[in-house]
């Protein structure tokens, strides 16, 4: 999607230094992949640590769990945490309306 947005503008712009770019942001905590679909990896601008809900009807993403107490632990049962992704899939409630 970044690529088709910025080719017309940016003729000689390769697919690889899209991809070069965002693992740049990555890197310098910019951007966190979300890898909940197998076909594809989305970059999200929100760093703060939440879930995300994919929905198997339409395929949205929603951020979700911005407040839960999981996310606020630095340890668990005597494990250190270092990363913390949660993701869940289900239909979404526009989804569900439609039914």
């Amino acid at each position: 999607m970044i690529y088709r947005a910025l080719i017309k503008e940016i003729p000689t712009l390769s697919k690889t230094t899209v991809y070069n770019t965002l693992n740049l942001f990555v890197k310098k905590g910019l951007v966190i992949p979300i890898a909940i679909d197998e076909q594809e990896t989305r970059f999200d601008i929100d760093t703060e640590p939440h879930g995300h809900f994919l929905c198997v009807k339409c395929g949205r993403i929603y951020d979700v769990g911005k407040c839960s107490a999981l996310f606020d632990k630095n340890e668990i049962d005597g494990h250190k945490i270092l990363e913390c992704r949660v993701y869940l899939r289900g239909i979404c409630r526009e989804c569900l309306k439609k039914q």
